[in-house]
């Protein structure tokens, strides 16, 4: 007595072989969709280039108490679009003669997330920020030291911490910066402000590594007069994009290839100091 596995076999066997050829290129073809249909929806992630960072600090003291106001601004992408702006406002208290805590509401606008990349029918595209106001709160701690036992005496060494919340979409992030700082002091007076820092920007909320940003700082600063100071600095940035939530959505276990936008970022500005 023949099987039901029998007489399947035979029914497969009776189909051409060309046929069978076809059918095997179809549901391959249908099984591979997933991939080349995620590949064509990346986000571009612009070649490394510049990005110019400016800004403009005003500071206020009277006794322990520096107040700020800074605005700034980026030259931002390969083609030096000027995109985001911010204006922050708050001020540091020296708790030690070594360590000073700071507090800062920031108002944002044309900030870019990850989950700005979107679909649109019958693309994807960044969404429009440009009229996206953001509110940000930060807290800041910075403890600095004299390093006496250097060459000139007048080198100092800072570890910026600060965490920021994003109100307007809950995301947490810590900056850890340490750095060290020389002072060139002519006839009891500072001239010149050389500093070499390294940033570590870690997400605590948000993508899918404990780091977004981070990069080398260099830094030097001219005091024009004992009240203001131009300053000019060149970093080297890796940037890292996460996968948006739509996409997984749409492509869930699909990641982002080559995620690390890298650019030269010089970032430069004028502080004033009063009184």
């Amino acid at each position: 007595m023949r099987t039901r596995t029998f007489w399947i076999r035979t029914m497969i066997e009776t189909i051409p072989r060309r046929l069978r050829r076809s059918a095997a290129g179809l549901a391959f073809v249908f099984l591979a969709v997933p991939f080349p249909l995620a590949a064509s929806h990346l986000p571009v992630i612009p070649d490394s280039g510049f990005e110019i960072y400016p800004h403009a600090r005003l500071f206020y003291t009277f006794g322990d108490f520096s107040g700020m106001l800074e605005y700034a601004g980026r030259f931002e992408d390969t083609d030096l679009e000027y995109r985001y702006q911010s204006l922050t406002l708050g001020g540091y208290y020296r708790v030690h003669p070594n360590v000073k805590i700071g507090a800062f509401y920031r108002l944002q606008l044309n900030a870019r997330h990850d989950d700005d990349w979107i679909v649109k029918e019958p693309i994807w595209i960044w969404a429009d920020a440009s009229r996206r106001l953001e509110h940000v709160g930060i807290l800041d701690i910075t403890p600095r030291f004299l390093l006496p036992f250097l060459p000139g005496k007048s080198w100092v060494a800072s570890l910026k911490t600060r965490y920021e919340y994003n109100f307007s979409n809950s995301q947490q992030s810590l900056l850890v910066r340490p750095g060290i700082t020389y002072f060139w002091i002519r006839d009891r007076e500072p001239l010149l402000n050389v500093t070499a820092q390294y940033a570590l920007y870690l997400s605590l909320n948000f993508g899918a590594v404990p780091w977004y940003r981070q990069g080398p700082y260099l830094n030097v600063a001219y005091h024009l007069t004992p009240n203001v100071m131009l300053d000019i600095g060149l970093s080297k940035q890796w940037i890292y994009w996460s996968e948006s939530k739509e996409f997984v959505a749409l492509f869930p276990g699909v990641k982002y290839p080559n995620n690390i936008y890298s650019p030269w970022i010089i970032d430069t500005g004028i502080i004033v100091r009063l009184p």
